[in-house]
């Protein structure tokens, strides 16, 4: 099929994404029921309406939530049946796997023994989409064979040298950055096939995905007290993002969010900073970096209305619309109710 056909079916998919009227009819439910009998009614009817009511839990609805998201990105690659955008959906899908691994060296760390019902807890993979055997991987002994069974992976070298660091300093960060900087790297690599836009626009993508995620680890480590030196240890390395290195250098988190908030594109960052002198809550700077991505999102798709702008908008508003259900979800499992502006 055409590349033509995958931006299609892009297209097709984003009128799928949840409007501002399903959100807020979401959080006007009482009961974890009610937010499943909705999206049944909607566009999660096919993973859902097959659970059994008896097992509605958290976990095995976050399962069913990630497995529509790898649905929608394993149709957009089984129609990019050749070239360089097949490659680079193939590349996309890698954060399936980064997910995954967190978890299992999570549970490794916190030497938990393995039982088959942990597997529930893992994004479920396409073997097309899929390099490492997850099963095999989570009954592993300890790190050191799980990170040994990685050796000849993507994530193999990254993570042999995480583990070096952990085993000094028992901080389980240096995993979760080994794996976004395999990420990265595999992204890079792929955009390195591509010219013209379609190069601009993929870089454009995994330079500010990664950016947003280094700010984010800054922001929580400035607030846990951590010094400079260990948060540079902790953060994804980026050559050139002159603002990323003030915000780095500045001393406090009220400083950094000022730094952003001086920056023409972080102008959003201002009402972050009033919120956190206010309450001293991260979770305000997480949801301005969300809105963020979303204005990423609809940059891409107007630059690149029927290509690959286009895809990767489709996705990252795919992927937010996951974490806000899975915010939604263990909100009304808990009894808790969800401020709406941090969903939309």
């Amino acid at each position: 099929m055409s590349e033509e056909y995958t931006y299609h079916r892009a297209h097709g998919l984003k009128t799928r994404l949840l409007t501002r009227e399903d959100y807020q009819k979401l959080l006007q439910t009482k009961t974890l029921e009610e937010v499943i009998d909705y999206l049944i009614k909607i566009n999660y009817d096919e993973e859902l309406s097959k659970l059994p009511r008896e097992e509605l839990t958290v976990p095995r609805i976050e399962k069913v939530l990630m497995q529509n998201w790898v649905n929608h990105v394993y149709l957009l690659y089984s129609t990019a049946t050749v070239g360089e955008l097949r490659n680079l959906i193939y590349s996309y899908a890698r954060v399936f796997e980064v997910e995954n691994l967190k978890k299992i060296i999570l549970w490794k760390a916190k030497r938990k023994p393995f039982r088959k019902e942990d597997l529930q807890y893992l994004i479920p993979i396409p073997r097309r989409l899929a390099t490492i055997n997850f099963e095999a991987l989570a009954k592993t002994r300890d790190l050191k064979q799980l990170i040994d069974y990685l050796e000849l992976t993507i994530y193999g070298e990254n993570l042999k040298n995480a583990l070096e660091k952990y085993e000094e300093t028992k901080q389980v960060l240096f995993f979760e950055k080994a794996l976004e900087e395999s990420y990265r790297e595999v992204m890079f690599k792929t955009t390195l096939r591509l010219s013209g836009t379609e190069k601009e626009l993929t870089e454009r993508y995994y330079k500010t995905r990664f950016i947003l995620k280094n700010l984010m680890v800054i922001f929580v480590l400035k607030s846990a007290g951590y010094t400079q030196k260990e948060i540079r240890e902790l953060i994804i390395p980026f050559r050139g993002d002159e603002l990323l290195k003030k915000v780095l250098k500045a001393k406090t988190t009220q400083e950094s969010l000022k730094i952003l908030s001086s920056a023409k594109y972080w102008k959003m960052m201002e009402t972050a900073a009033e919120e956190y002198e206010k309450t001293r809550e991260i979770g305000f700077i997480e949801d301005t970096v969300t809105r963020a991505l979303e204005n990423l999102a609809i940059e891409l798709m107007e630059k690149d209305y029927f290509g690959i702008g286009f895809l990767f908008g489709y996705l990252i508003l795919k992927e937010i619309e996951i974490q806000n259900l899975v915010k939604i979800i263990n909100s009304k499992a808990r009894g808790l109710s969800v401020k709406e502006k941090i969903i939309f």
